[in-house]
């Protein structure tokens, strides 16, 4: 009976203490989201009064010089999508000189689809037209999602050229089909029938 008992308490202990580590997980997590949106803030309300005043170079040398870099890549990100047109060539720049441009157009490149859609998302949500042409070449990628995620980039940068050149090759394909479609349907309509008539 003592053995019994020893067994159902030592179960409630080591129940009691996985509970107390999640919970502590749990409360170190909300804990670190909380001071990554306390640092979000900052760098965003640093940036908005700097960029005005400032070239994107003294801003990370003096303002920004050991960033979190996952948080002023969101705010960066954040900007981005808000397109302040006075704003936008600067947050571009910004975005380069903290090495995200070339970390994202580095995994353009990936074998993974997932992050190479993610990558061609945040470009086009930074608006930088010098990846256009590398946007450009994911528009031919095997997986559908990625294609898409590219050409929407293309059209949040407004890359006019690239766009245009992939309406073009979609409106060729277009013609060419149609007219493969034409000659097949003609060859069916001329070829002769089996009493003897034709298809007219």
């Amino acid at each position: 009976m003592g053995t019994v008992l020893f067994l159902v308490l030592a179960c409630i202990v080591v129940l009691l203490t996985v509970f107390a580590v999640y919970m502590l997980v749990r409360i170190l997590q909300v804990y670190a989201r909380a001071r990554r949106l306390e640092t979000m803030r900052g760098y965003e309300t640093i940036l908005y009064a700097a960029l005005p005043k400032m070239s994107p170079d003294d801003i990370l040398e003096t303002l920004l010089p050991d960033p979190d870099r996952k948080a002023l890549e969101e705010v960066l990100l954040r900007m981005g999508d808000e397109g302040v047109d006075d704003m936008k060539k600067e947050v571009a720049e910004l975005y380069r000189l903290s090495g995200f441009t070339q970390a994202r157009t580095r995994q353009l490149r990936s074998r993974l689809g997932s992050r190479r859609r993610g990558a061609a998302r945040s470009l086009g949500r930074i608006g930088d037209p010098g990846v256009a042409d590398e946007l450009a070449a994911l528009l031919r990628d095997p997986r559908r999602e990625v294609s898409e995620a590219a050409l929407s980039a293309l059209e949040a940068i407004g890359a006019s050229e690239a766009l245009a050149a992939v309406a073009g090759e979609r409106e060729e394909r277009g013609e060419r089909g149609a007219g493969d479609a034409a000659a097949a349907r003609g060859g069916r309509e001329d070829a002769p029938r089996p009493d003897g008539g034709s298809g007219s």
